[in-house]
């Protein structure tokens, strides 16, 4: 027998009712490797594509969820724009599916100043739709930078004076830090991965850079120290500023950071989640 016909010759067990009729809530396949376009560039990416199961149905099509994305890559552009286009693709292939959930991870680098110097970041883009039109989406980026300890520098100031000393000034603890900013909204349009990128280094005491001259990295470190965050200070920061971005009142903002402390064995985490509307109206309040 000629294997094409294979498909029509045998029993599709997917098709058949369960043993145990229970609707499952998601299902399909983790970890496609696909490359996904930002900008000029591409870059290999893990797609995860699930879909819901009804209770009269066994299992899944796993063959048309990856030719969903398949189809999607062809015209999409950016790793939510994927994300949205396969997820529609999802629903039109799948009759028997109610809800399409569709994540995107990346490694990618950008060039960035003052040396054009190639830096990490990671992202994450998501997009969740139902056949009553109801959507999700959510698009992350996780960013290397800094922070600086303003209490130490106090205790040092302090220190220094009540000793009689000339003061140590800016002085103090500093460590790197991973930054994550995660936009949640029905529908996000017109922000982009380097605006992210960009709200999260200018929240932090400084970015880091591969590449650095022994002048530039004199004047990184100086700006660290003068602008001396603790990680609760860092995460407020970015998500006021990520407040200032065209989003919707409606829309999430969750920052956490998690610093690698420089004078204790372990890390500091800290996490803030809000509207974008709650956090513009402490901003018109003086709450800045």
């Amino acid at each position: 027998m000629a294997l094409d016909r294979l498909g029509e010759e045998a029993r599709d067990i997917h098709a058949d009712p369960p043993t145990r009729r229970i609707r499952l809530k998601r299902v399909g396949g983790l970890g496609l490797r696909v490359p996904v376009r930002i900008g000029r560039e591409s870059y290999p990416a893990e797609v995860d594509l699930l879909v819901d199961l009804p209770e009269w149905r066994r299992g899944v099509d796993l063959s048309r969820q990856n030719r969903a994305l398949y189809e999607a890559l062809s015209s999409a552009e950016g790793p939510l724009e994927l994300a949205r286009a396969t997820a529609e693709a999802l629903l039109e292939k799948l009759d028997y599916a109610s809800r399409a959930e569709v994540r995107v991870r990346l490694e990618g680098l950008r060039r960035a100043p003052p040396n054009d110097s190639y830096e990490p970041y990671a992202l994450e883009a998501f997009a969740g739709l139902d056949r009553e039109g109801e959507t999700l989406e959510r698009i992350a980026v996780e960013v290397t930078a800094t922070t600086a300890c303003p209490c130490t520098q106090e205790l040092l100031r302090t220190l220094f004076r009540l000793r009689g000393l000339e003061s140590v000034g800016l002085a103090t603890h500093t460590q790197r830090a991973r930054f994550r900013l995660e936009i949640a909204a029905h529908r996000i349009e017109g922000v982009g991965v380097e605006e992210l990128i960009e709200v999260v280094e200018g929240g932090a005491s400084s970015p880091v850079r591969a590449v650095l001259r022994r002048p530039q990295e004199a004047g990184l470190v100086l700006s660290m120290l003068e602008n001396a965050l603790l990680a609760e200070d860092a995460v407020r920061e970015i998500a006021f500023r990520a407040a200032s971005l065209d989003l919707p009142d409606e829309a999430t903002i969750r920052v956490t950071v998690r610093t690698q402390e420089s004078v204790h064995a372990h890390d500091i985490f800290a996490e803030l989640e809000e509207r974008v509307g709650r956090i513009r109206e402490i901003a018109r309040l003086g709450g800045e």
